[in-house]
């Protein structure tokens, strides 16, 4: 019986050291998930964090849950993976904030007034780049980027919205692209 209960914890160390495991709980703060690969070094305008605040009811009595996703880390140099501060945040969906490496300032604002929408967003599929995985783009900023967008019972306002997938084939690469929702 001990040798079962030795290997199964050697082997959830060893997942958590590989970042496939969850660090904290639910009731004790916030979850924290670092995404395999969180070591490597985000893509130029990549999301290096998600962070998702939902309502859980649980025995009959709802609580904030709070769920911290590292993508991937800004810097070599740098001790944190990610700068999550108001600085570097866009908000993405009454859910959802997105954190980047760089202030939010240093990105250019979508241009709306034009008739082929702006790609605000895209998501490049299995990224050479980036280990062969996917991982979030930021092109210029939303108007709904800078504030928390309402909730509306029943339907998830998001910033943007998927337009459409292509392929590049001058990189041989997939993209999932979004403009701002006016």
């Amino acid at each position: 019986m001990w040798y079962i209960i030795a290997t199964t914890s050697l082997v959830l160390l060893s997942l958590a050291k590989l970042g496939y495991c969850e660090e904290g709980l639910n009731d004790t703060g916030p979850v924290i998930v670092y995404r395999p690969g969180t070591g490597s070094i985000c893509p130029p305008r990549a999301v290096c964090a998600d962070i998702f605040d939902y309502q859980q009811i649980r025995n009959g009595v709802i609580s904030t849950l709070r769920r911290i996703i590292f993508n991937c880390r800004c810097s070599r140099d740098s001790r944190e993976v990610c700068p999550v501060d108001e600085a570097h945040m866009v908000h993405t969906s009454p859910i959802q904030k997105q954190y980047l490496c760089r202030p939010v300032t240093t990105y250019p604002k979508c241009n709306l007034d034009v008739p082929i929408p702006q790609v605000a967003e895209e998501m490049e599929i299995d990224s050479p780049d980036f280990e062969d995985r996917n991982y979030f783009r930021i092109n210029c900023i939303c108007p709904r980027h800078g504030f928390s967008v309402p909730r509306v019972r029943g339907t998830l306002q998001r910033a943007t919205y998927y337009t459409r997938t292509e392929f590049d084939f001058l990189r041989y690469r997939w993209y999932q692209q979004f403009v701002c929702t006016v």
